[in-house]
């Protein structure tokens, strides 16, 4: 009997000792799961801080959009303004030639006048 006492005292002791490995195990574990909480909110800080830039990284493009556009339109504007320009040059280029012909007829008439 004193055997069997032994045996159970031995294999109580053998399941304390297992027992205690097993919360220091656990003990390690919450220290590491600790860490891993720290990680993750570090991460979710640092994915809102990008999605604020994500944000205005739009914003900046849809402003360079906007402008792209009206630049543009601005350049169209002026194409047809400067080829009316030419134009107006052309004419104005043709009347003065227009001009100075009569000018010349109007003095050759008036040396054969005088």
């Amino acid at each position: 009997m004193e055997e069997l006492l032994k045996q159970i005292l031995s294999k109580i002791d053998t399941m304390d000792k297992k027992q205690h490995i097993m919360q220091n195990s656990i003990a390690e574990m919450q220290i590491d799961i600790t860490g891993i909480q720290k990680d993750v909110s570090e991460v979710k800080v640092e994915m809102n801080l990008m999605k604020d830039d994500i944000k205005e990284i739009k914003y900046k493009v849809d402003t360079i959009y906007d402008q792209t556009a009206d630049l543009t339109a601005f350049r169209t504007e002026t194409k047809e303004k400067l080829n009316s320009v030419v134009t107006d040059i052309r004419f104005i280029q043709h009347k003065l030639s227009d001009t100075e012909k009569d000018i010349f007829q109007v003095k050759d008439y008036l040396k054969i006048v005088k």
